[in-house]
C-alpha cells in the first residue's frame, strides 16, 4: 500500500460511491449551473460562509467581474485545450493604434474585434506579448510535452457522491495516469516560490478532491499534476504535484468542509464560527512585536 492509498477510498469501498459516479463534456456554463458541491464551492465556505450564503444559496451577487489575471488565465487554459495549432489560427489581435498606449483593448478595438469570426479568440497586444513566448516555454519543457501529447480527455466533468455527499468536478485534463491541471502564477519561479501561493488558494483542497474524485471513474490513485506556468519574464514553468502531507490535510479539511457545509444548510446558519455576540479580536502575535 502507497502513501496515496492510505488516505484515499478505495473504489468499492462504503463512502466513495464510485458506481454513482457519471461523466460529461457539458459546457462551463451548464456545468457551474450544476447543484452538486464543488471544490471551489469548499473553498469560498471556507473563506467566508456569508459570502457562500449569498452567491450560491441567496443567488445575490453570485457573477464576479473578471481580473485581468483570471482572463489572462483563460487564454492559457485555451491554449491548453485546442493545442498549440488551432489556438494560434484563431487568434487575432486588435491593430496597436485601436488599443490603449499599455496595449489594452478600448473601446475601438472591442468595435474592431466585432467584425471578427465569432469563433476567433481576441488577444490584447499586451497579453500576445507574454502568451507567445509563456507557450513557448512550455512545450520546451519536455514534461509539459508529454502530458500533452498523452492527454485522452479534456474538460471532463464528474458528477459523483463523496461519503454521501454530492460533489462534482471539473476536469482540465486527463491522460491514462491520472488528471492535471494548468495554473499560471505571477511567481516568477515556480518550483522555488508557488509553494505559498498554492496553499493561500487552496490548491491543496483541489488536489485531494480531484484525485477523490477521478477514483470514482476507475481512475488509479495517483495525485493530480499541476503545470504551473509564470506569466513573469524568463517564462519558468513547472509539472509538479503537491507532498503527500499536504494532500492528506487537503483530503481532511475537503471531508470536514462537506460536513460542515451539511450542517449549516440544515440550521440555515452562516455567521462565520466564533464571530457571534461580543468577541476578543484575534490578534497575531507578530502585530504585537514592539508594543
Amino acid at each position: 500500500m502507497n502513501a496515496i492509498d492510505s488516505w484515499l477510498h478505495k473504489p468499492g469501498v462504503a463512502g466513495s460511491s464510485p458506481a454513482a459516479a457519471t461523466t460529461c463534456h457539458a459546457p462551463a456554463e451548464e456545468y457551474h449551473g450544476w447543484g452538486e458541491t464543488s471544490c471551489s464551492d469548499l473553498k469560498l465556505l471556507a473563506k467566508s460562509p456569508l459570502e457562500y450564503y449569498w452567491r450560491k444559496v441567496a443567488r445575490v451577487q453570485q457573477k464576479q467581474e473578471n481580473t485581468a489575471a483570471l482572463d489572462y488565465g483563460t487564454l492559457l487554459h485555451t491554449w491548453g485545450e485546442l493545442g498549440e495549432e488551432e489556438f494560434w489560427r484563431l487568434v487575432v489581435t486588435p491593430p496597436a493604434d485601436l488599443c490603449t498606449a499599455a496595449g489594452a483593448m478600448g473601446a475601438k478595438a472591442k468595435a474592431w474585434l466585432a467584425d471578427q469570426s465569432p469563433e476567433s479568440i481576441p488577444v490584447s497586444p499586451a497579453d500576445l506579448a507574454k502568451l507567445r513566448p509563456q507557450t513557448e516555454a512550455l512545450l520546451r519543457n519536455k514534461e509539459v510535452v508529454r502530458l500533452i501529447d498523452e492527454t485522452v480527455d479534456r474538460e471532463l466533468n464528474v458528477r459523483s457522491r463523496w461519503e454521501g455527499h454530492a460533489v462534482r468536478s471539473r476536469i482540465d485534463a486527463l491522460t491514462n495516469a491520472g488528471g492535471f491541471d494548468w495554473k499560471t502564477t505571477s511567481d516568477r519561479y515556480p518550483l522555488l516560490e508557488w509553494a505559498r501561493s498554492a496553499i493561500k488558494w487552496g490548491y491543496h483542497l483541489q488536489s485531494a478532491f480531484y484525485t477523490e474524485i477521478l477514483t470514482h471513474i476507475g481512475y488509479p490513485r495517483e495525485r493530480i499534476r499541476f503545470v504551473v506556468t509564470s506569466t513573469a519574464w524568463p517564462y519558468e514553468n513547472v509539472v509538479c504535484q503537491l507532498p503527500d502531507a499536504l494532500c492528506q490535510a487537503g483530503h481532511r479539511e475537503c471531508l470536514r468542509l462537506l460536513e460542515e457545509l451539511e450542517a449549516r444548510r440544515e440550521w440555515d446558519f452562516w455567521d462565520r464560527y466564533g464571530s457571534t455576540g461580543t468577541v476578543e479580536l484575534p490578534v497575531p502575535s507578530y502585530l504585537m512585536k514592539g508594543l
